[in-house]
């Protein structure tokens, strides 16, 4: 039994050895996935022979090279099905990277929204305590000026009284 997990969701799937090279379904998101070959657990290697080596730079060249000039690949026209294994593969993991890559632009541009609104709470939220500073300090103001016109008008009061009493001091008994 090969395990192996799912590119998508990261769910462990099972299948058999007979399956390698083969499609199966991830039982949780129901993506097709190709069996991989088994991995071998080695705790060393053997060392190289110069054989080994030289035959193992020359798989090494043929790698880059391929990796490096990908026009020899086969691309398959739009609506064809692609004719190897391999372009099959390139052709998925192109359709993975591009969603992939979408699915970034979408989340980066409602990540923008979401920061362009937050910045305009946040402005709205400023103007509110501000305007409400601002009315608080009104108000503070003409409760001074209440305060200090009702100290006058009795201060005034006061005096003409004092008045008053100082012109009849008989009508005044205290």
């Amino acid at each position: 039994m090969i395990k192996f997990k799912c590119v998508r969701c990261n769910a462990v799937v099972k299948a058999p050895e007979t399956t390698v090279g083969k499609h199966v379904q991830c039982p949780t998101c129901q993506l097709k996935l190709t069996v991989p070959m088994r991995r071998t657990r080695s705790r060393s290697l053997p060392p190289l022979k110069p054989v080994a080596v030289g035959a193992l730079l020359v798989v090494a060249f043929v790698a880059l090279a391929w990796a490096v000039w990908p026009t020899r690949r086969e691309k398959p026209a739009e609506g064809t099905r692609p004719s190897t294994p391999e372009a099959a593969r390139d052709l998925e993991r192109g359709q993975r990277l591009q969603a992939e890559e979408r699915r970034k632009n979408e989340v980066a541009e409602i990540l923008k929204r979401q920061d362009e609104q937050r910045k305009l709470i946040e402005e709205a939220r400023k103007k509110e305590i501000e305007d409400r500073m601002r009315a608080d300090e009104e108000r503070r103001k003409q409760e001074e000026r209440d305060r200090e016109r009702f100290e006058l008008e009795e201060k005034l009061r006061r005096q003409k009284e004092e008045i008053e009493r100082r012109k009849n001091p008989n009508v005044y008994v205290e």
